[in-house]
């Protein structure tokens, strides 16, 4: 998708669904160097969970090697980390990673058909 343009119409669509996009930080972070953007996202994920916990998914899926590590150990110490349909990282569907993205989402997305 193109930048700037007006995700809001495709996230209620989204949401309505029974899916619900949750980001570790508040505020971009791609632009902070390496160490600060990870001590960044290490602060931010108590906040996630809580989220995560109000939301109460039937499902969740961690997206983005950088954030699956903190948020899994998170995760694990919740009633919530059954439900978490990836066992490692699925990378952020950007810069050339689309079609991996995909295959794994598809793959985890499968799991549920597993443990039903």
């Amino acid at each position: 998708m193109r930048k700037g343009v007006d995700k809001r119409s495709m996230l209620r669509r989204f949401q309505s669904m029974g899916f619900y996009l949750l980001d570790t930080c508040t505020f971009p972070v791609d632009k902070l160097r390496s160490k600060e953007r990870r001590n960044t996202i290490l602060q931010h994920t108590p906040r996630l969970v809580q989220d995560v916990i109000r939301a109460d998914p039937l499902h969740i899926l961690i997206v983005k090697s950088s954030i699956f590590h903190p948020v899994s150990s998170a995760l694990r110490g919740s009633h919530l980390w059954r439900r978490v349909l990836n066992t490692g990282p699925i990378p952020f569907p950007s810069h050339g990673n689309q079609s991996k993205y995909r295959s794994m989402f598809r793959r985890a997305l499968n799991t549920i058909a597993v443990r039903s």
